[in-house]
């Protein structure tokens, strides 16, 4: 399992929207804004999406809680 970039795995169930990073924001384009598909790290709700995620795939895998 790869627990560096783990919070990167997570889907988003709603829409976030962020402003372009420094660096990347093209003339002419500097009102646009970039849609989330999945979660970023410093994101606060990427813990959670990574838990619900890693938790759905154990569950198919036939583990479960005691």
């Amino acid at each position: 399992m790869d627990v560096k970039t783990a919070f990167l795995h997570g889907d988003l169930e709603e829409r976030i929207l962020m402003e372009q990073p420094e660096g990347f924001i093209l003339k002419g384009d500097e009102d646009k804004v970039c849609l989330l598909r999945k979660s970023l790290y410093g994101l606060k709700k990427s813990p959670r999406q990574w838990n619900l995620k890693f938790d759905g795939f154990m569950k198919k895998t036939e583990f479960y809680q005691k």
